[in-house]
């Protein structure tokens, strides 16, 4: 699992400095850009701001002045989370342990490769 959080260039012309946007502008600006939206507007401490995601790098661009700050997408992972298909391994393979323990070797097998088929369906969807 990740988590895009996005930064805007709030430095001065001695100290660089990088602030990050609330969680809820955040949200907004990355479904904007998993959107593929060219940019996306927000109100933040009164202000009205458009973020211009075609540019490279995204610039957010307070709707009063005119002035454009550099953005940055940081994406971070999280470690305890568990990639979806590892979730999906592990309840397929608790399926498997009661199918063998009620049903025998040979439902074992044929829910096996029913489970592979499963499985190789599922990495095709998830790798789009």
């Amino acid at each position: 699992m990740y988590v895009c959080m996005y930064v805007c260039n709030a430095s001065d012309t001695t100290v660089e400095k990088w602030c990050a946007y609330p969680s809820e502008i955040n949200n907004k600006i990355e479904n904007a850009h998993i959107a593929k939206e060219e940019s996306v507007t927000f109100v933040m401490n009164g202000a009205d701001y458009t973020v211009d995601l075609t540019s490279s790098p995204p610039e957010q661009i307070r709707e009063a002045t005119n002035k454009r700050r550099e953005m940055r997408r940081n994406i971070k992972t999280t470690p305890q989370a568990k990639p979806p298909q590892e979730h999906l391994i592990g309840l397929l393979y608790l399926i498997l342990l009661q199918v063998v323990h009620r049903a025998g070797l040979f439902r074992f097998l044929k829910v096996l490769l029913y489970a592979v088929k499963l499985m190789n369906s599922i990495r095709q969807v998830l790798s789009m």
